[in-house]
């Protein structure tokens, strides 16, 4: 499954490049792998707690806040792994790391709060 804002990488390759002090122009081919892989990581976070939640793939792509959950989050995935070779802040982390607001916060498309299109099951409830 692709990962929607495609125009979102080169800002999140940036950003990351910043917060890890490297210039942007020398980024190593072997990071854009890591970054492909932060995004897809992210992407599925973002899929799997909404589609738990009841909220359709449509939905989801069109939500207003979902380009940010998305770019935080693999910012988050990209820091994380980065972390195993330079320092980088827990505070940070734990501000990029949003997956657990995937779980209260309200979907909304073009302003208007939207309801779920499936219902939930929860089992043993």
């Amino acid at each position: 499954m692709s990962v929607p804002f495609p125009q979102q990488r080169d800002q999140i390759r940036q950003i990351a490049a910043m917060v890890l002090r490297r210039d942007p122009a020398d980024w190593p081919q072997s990071w854009d792998i890591i970054l492909d892989h932060a995004r897809q990581t992210a992407w599925q976070n973002i899929l799997t707690c909404l589609t738990q939640r009841g909220y359709a793939l449509h939905q989801i792509e069109r939500w207003d806040s979902c380009a940010e959950f998305l770019r935080d989050l693999t910012l988050f995935w990209v820091l994380t792994i980065a972390a195993a070779f330079t320092q980088v802040s827990e505070s940070l982390l734990r501000r990029l790391d949003r997956r657990q607001e995937l779980d209260t916060t309200r979907i909304t498309i073009n302003g208007q709060p939207v309801a779920p299109a499936e219902p939930v099951i929860r089992m043993g409830q």
